[in-house]
């Protein structure tokens, strides 16, 4: 029995009833049900018909989370209605390298206050959130690099794209944070204690 879909997985002919496993895109698991004729893409069910799932996307991806395939079913793939494209990972690895990057400057910087302050108690900076910034473009441009390379059309999983490439982003920020939060405690120090011997 053989059925001819059109790109949104609408039947143009053939029968519309039958074995749930030969159905449009049957062979990534996906079956439709012959009352409703809704896929069922794991994620979530799909409308053929109008080419829409009828949830949002759990992982919020894009301007419209229910499009499928984000609206080109021809060039893009959404193998379970949970893809992230390319453009949607480096901007998710971009701010997660700048997070990162902050947090690490700021730990740096208070480690070592903490240290200095064992030194000379009095010695009480606060942060200078300009320069906590700073190096947030370094964890950008990190984020930005460290985003898989994938073919036009191509995309990865939320939960994958974490655990393969945002563990690494994260923690190389983290670090370029944590000498920047140093270095600049260490230099506000300097700064305090020229000062503090110049007042005697």
């Amino acid at each position: 029995n053989q059925r001819s879909y059109d790109v949104w997985g609408g039947v143009r002919s053939g029968a519309t009833s039958g074995f749930p496993n030969t159905r449009y895109v049957a062979n990534l698991g996906h079956k439709q049900d012959d009352e409703s004729d809704l896929i069922y893409m794991r994620a979530r069910y799909y409308e053929p018909w109008t080419g829409r799932f009828i949830s949002e996307d759990p992982a919020r991806d894009g301007g419209n989370w229910f499009v499928y395939a984000t609206n080109n079913p021809v060039g893009n793939v959404d193998t379970d209605g949970r893809v992230v494209g390319p453009a949607y990972a480096a901007l998710i690895l971009a701010v997660l390298g700048a997070a990162s990057t902050v947090a690490g400057y700021l730990a740096g910087f208070y480690a070592t206050i903490e240290h200095l302050q064992e030194i000379h108690p009095a010695f009480r900076p606060s942060v200078d959130w300009l320069d906590a910034f700073l190096p947030a473009p370094i964890g950008v441009l990190q984020g930005v690099l460290a985003a898989p390379r994938m073919n036009v059309g191509g995309g990865i999983r939320i939960e994958n794209l974490i655990r393969k490439y945002g563990i690494r982003t994260a923690g190389i920020g983290f670090f370029v944070g944590l000498v920047y939060g140093h270095r600049a405690a260490l230099v506000a120090f300097e700064i305090y204690y020229s000062d503090y011997f110049d007042d005697f």
